[in-house]
């Protein structure tokens, strides 16, 4: 039975190799040799084909001439030679799509922006600058980028609109296009505004320098937003266009051209070691369009030593406007020293970039106290000593007189006169000594000394000798001449007092 069957599959499996055959030798006849690879060869049209094609054609038509007319979109068109290969047709052709809607986004981004900006101070003749220029067409090439992403697109069309051509959309919706240019411009300009409105707000509030900060901040924003573009809004709602970096420079200039540094004090000494006797206090006020002075609170102040050298720590406003100079050290060497006060605009972040015109600065003048270098010697005979008493009771007349004192050390007049150090005022030397005097009769233990001292005051730098008394000499009594000479120093010393008293009340 087997071989039955298989004796009857033979035949048929036989004519079906050959008829397989067959349909191989006529397809060959359909192909092209060329360079050993074969191509086939195109059909020859039947009514078929023919009326495929012009249902391709109709279709291609209806759904370009809808995007034509559909007011909803923004579209483009590209068509592109075949020349047999179609995906290149279709890169090409999308390629010149997306250029024909680029171009006209950017005419439609040019006119929204034409509703922002206008002609005035920054333009020569009704013609822009050539900076506001660049920043327009950047603006232009960004909002256009921005748009032309996530583009709907079409299939590419065939043989349309011609044979051999191929024809590709690509559109973008204008409710989106608002959203990512109209809308955007608009929320942009109106947080600009907003900001300066807050800083207006903060001025009302007596809030100065957060106001300030508050429209360095929306300047910011509107170059960040539209760089040198100018743009115009109703800011203060009086219906009048106020250009926004023009209001907000002359709303800053305003303030820092109204300011007023003065001093709360003055008659400002700092003595012999630089430390200040008194430190200056300074008020900042706001004058208002009113007429008000406000006081302003949170302003980083800038010293600086115009003459002489010393240290100031950094100063800031408090809440009534005053600030107290806090100088540590003044270099003693300058008689006097002179500190200039301004608003420290370093500390205003953004401020650089806002010409605040002419702002008041204050000088503060300090005075070294009127030093006396003062010099207090005793030379009982060989020995030179620091009478104490002496030198504490006409150390404590200076510094009743608001003097300043340094003290020398046993120098002789000449040493002093050749001195180049002595950083004073005046030189006041008070010199006692012995002369004279020795055993008294028979007595073994019994010695007279003769004591008289001179006063001399120095005029500095020159050291001209500006003062001049004497104590007259009287005797002293003791074991020794040491003793004696101590004796009648104690006898004179009141009289010294007295005179350097009198001698420092004729000090000028």
């Amino acid at each position: 039975m087997k071989k039955i069957v298989m004796n009857t599959i033979k035949p048929f499996l036989f004519l079906g190799i050959m008829l397989a055959v067959a349909a191989c030798m006529t397809a060959g006849k359909g192909m092209e040799t060329k360079g050993g690879v074969h191509k086939k060869a195109p059909l020859k049209e039947t009514k078929t084909t023919k009326s495929e094609a012009r249902s391709r054609y109709k279709a291609a038509e209806a759904y370009i001439e809808a995007k034509r007319a559909d007011n909803s979109v923004y579209w483009g068109e590209g068509i592109a030679n075949i020349e047999g290969d179609i995906g290149e047709c279709k890169i090409e052709a999308r390629k010149r799509a997306i250029g024909d809607l680029s171009g006209q986004i950017k005419t439609q981004v040019s006119s929204d922006f034409k509703r922002v900006i206008r002609t005035n101070a920054t333009t020569s003749g009704g013609v822009l600058s050539e900076d506001v220029e660049k920043s327009i067409e950047a603006k232009l090439e960004t909002y256009t980028s921005q748009v032309l992403t996530n583009l709907k697109e079409s299939r590419l069309y065939i043989d349309y609109p011609e044979k051999g051509t191929g024809t590709y959309i690509v559109f973008i919706s204008k409710k989106e296009y608002n959203e990512k240019v109209k809308k955007d411009m608009n929320q942009k300009k109106q947080l600009v505004t907003d900001t300066i409105r807050s800083g207006d707000r903060a001025f009302v509030n007596k809030q100065f320098l957060e106001g300030i900060n508050q429209y360095i901040q929306a300047r910011q924003m509107k170059q960040s937003f539209f760089g040198m573009i100018p743009v115009y809004q109703d800011i203060d709602g009086n219906g009048s266009q106020e250009e926004f970096i023009i209001s907000i420079d002359e709303r800053i200039r305003t303030f820092f051209s109204g300011l007023k540094l003065s001093l709360l004090n003055n008659g400002f000494q700092y003595d012999s070691q630089g430390a200040p006797e008194t430190l200056p206090r300074v008020y900042v006020r706001f004058r208002d369009v009113s007429g008000t002075e406000n006081p302003v609170s949170g302003l980083p102040l800038r010293t600086v030593f115009a003459t002489g050298e010393g240290a100031v720590s950094t100063a800031v406003t408090g809440d009534y406007g005053e600030v107290e100079l806090a100088v540590t050290r003044i270099n003693p060497k300058h008689r006097e020293t002179l500190i200039r006060v301004d608003i420290d605009r370093n500390k205003i972040m953004g401020l650089e970039a806002v010409s605040t015109g002419r702002e008041q600065s204050l000088a503060v003048r300090l005075k070294r106290q009127k030093t006396i270098a003062l010099s207090v010697s005793f030379s009982n005979y060989n020995k030179k000593s620091v009478p104490s008493k002496l030198k504490d009771s006409v150390t404590g007349i200076l510094l009743d007189k608001k003097y300043s004192v340094v003290h020398l050390p046993v120098l002789s007049e000449q040493a002093i006169k050749n001195s180049t150090d002595i950083n004073a005022d005046y030189v006041f030397l008070i010199r006692a000594n012995t002369s004279g005097g020795g055993a008294v009769g028979q007595y073994a233990n019994m010695f007279t000394a003769n004591c008289g001292a001179s006063l001399k005051v120095f005029k500095m730098p020159l050291k001209n000798l500006s003062l001049s008394e004497s104590v007259k000499t009287v005797q002293g009594f003791g074991v020794s001449k040491e003793n004696a000479g101590w004796d009648g120093f104690g006898k004179i010393r009141g009289k010294i007092e007295k005179k350097a008293k009198a001698m420092i009340e004729r000090i000028k």
